[in-house]
């Protein structure tokens, strides 16, 4: 993401495949200011990003909430 001021910061969201086609998904985009952009973005492995064992542990219960949120939800 780029701010205003100029300054560049990464960020992570994900990347769902719905009908074959790719859809992102950021659900805290509203962390950053208003008029920041993306300037660019490639797809990672998850696995080979070199994170801690604390954010892996972090990630790892955020995706097993976000999984048990959307197994009661319907479409």
């Amino acid at each position: 993401m780029i701010t205003p001021s100029s300054t560049a910061d990464k960020h992570f969201w994900n990347v769902f495949k719905v009908d074959d086609k790719d859809v992102p998904v950021d659900f805290t985009w509203q962390q950053f200011p208003p008029h920041s952009y993306v300037k660019s973005w490639k797809i990672r492995d998850r696995n080979h990003l070199n994170d801690s064992e604390p954010t892996i542990q972090r990630v790892n219960l955020l995706l097993e909430r976000v999984k048990h949120q959307l197994a009661g939800s319907r479409f």
